[in-house]
């Protein structure tokens, strides 16, 4: 009997503390990046910043996309990684994906839903966690919101995630024509309309002056090629001075300007490595020390590098994740 007692009590230990790792658990960071409801099959791609997991994954089982009335989709058990993309399709059937490593093989993480698409006028774009708290979101509108839309940006602005209640706030819906989708700019979350670009869907960005698109021929625009760090993850106190920094290397398809940007996981800037510098096409190699603005050495975690080129004919961007440590 008392054998049995001792299990039991080593059986509630163990509960315990499986409930205690569970609850004490980070909430991963998620981040709407890209929306298309002009074209169908309307999408919804977010990104994981931070899976607060030491970059093993984050179970999204309770998370779910909406735009305020019910889910529109349920993240169900799928895992994702920091830096790792997901991608919510409407009006479809198909099977989902558990790990961005799974299906076609493009690195995003894709659900699907029989939900309708979304409303391409006024509408807005909302992740949530499984307490249902409101944890990042977009609004879109042509200026004139119905009295229901005008309750679902009021609910965003009151959970801090947009910074007015006003449609005319909001992204302009007016300026997406078909072929075109809303994109976060790199690097802002100021829950605010002009975190957003209007974007070809085949990656190329509006052109501000003229309204029209920078180019819409791919095989000139500019491309990042052949995107190699290492090492990764890098060491801060490694002996050899020369292993403390890790080298981005990648090839330029043409002449093209490059920023390269290191952000944390929550999305502040950290350091700038190259600010719109002017580089001829081949091999480019840049290189950081684990330093930010300041020249302090940054804590140990996991960053991520935004890396952009753009030439008169397109431009093209990553983000990657970049992971600093420390011998044990």
């Amino acid at each position: 009997m008392s054998s049995r007692r001792a299990w039991l009590r080593l059986l509630g230990f163990f509960t315990l503390l499986s409930l205690t790792q569970h609850l004490c658990a980070a909430q991963p960071t998620l981040l709407i990046e890209q929306v298309n409801f002009k074209n169908h099959p309307d999408w919804v791609k977010l990104r994981c910043l931070d899976d607060g997991n030491n970059g093993l994954g984050a179970n999204l089982a309770g998370y779910y996309l909406t735009d305020l009335g019910a889910p529109d989709k349920i993240f169900g058990n799928a895992t994702l990684k920091t830096g790792e993309l997901l991608r919510v399709t409407y009006d479809s059937d198909l099977p989902d994906e558990t790990t961005s490593s799974a299906g076609n093989g493009d690195g995003v993480l894709d659900l699907y839903t029989p939900t309708n698409g979304l409303v391409s006028t006024d509408e807005q774009a909302v992740v949530c966690d499984p307490t249902d708290t409101i944890l990042d979101a977009v609004c879109w509108s042509d200026g004139i919101l119905s009295a229901a839309e005008t309750v679902d940006l009021s609910e965003v602005f009151q959970a801090g995630q947009w910074n007015s209640a006003q449609g005319s706030d909001c992204v302009d819906s007016t300026k997406v024509g078909a072929g075109y989708l809303i994109e976060r700019i790199s690097g802002l979350d100021s829950n605010t309309a002009t975190d957003w670009q209007v974007s070809l869907m085949n990656g190329n960005v509006i052109n501000e002056s003229t309204g029209s698109a920078i180019t819409d021929n791919l095989e000139q625009a500019a491309t990042i090629e052949d995107l190699q760090i290492n090492p990764n993850p890098f060491w801060l106190d490694d002996k050899r001075p020369a292993k403390r920094e890790t080298v981005i290397s990648f090839a330029l398809n043409s002449d093209a300007s490059v920023t390269a940007v290191i952000y944390d996981s929550s999305g502040r800037l950290i350091r700038h490595l190259q600010r719109d510098e002017q580089f001829t096409q081949g091999e480019i190699e840049l290189r950081w020390r684990g330093r930010n603005e300041a020249d302090n050495q940054v804590i140990v975690g996991i960053y991520l590098l935004y890396l952009k080129v753009v030439n008169n004919e397109g431009a093209a961007q990553k983000t990657v994740p970049i992971t600093v440590a420390r011998r044990p």
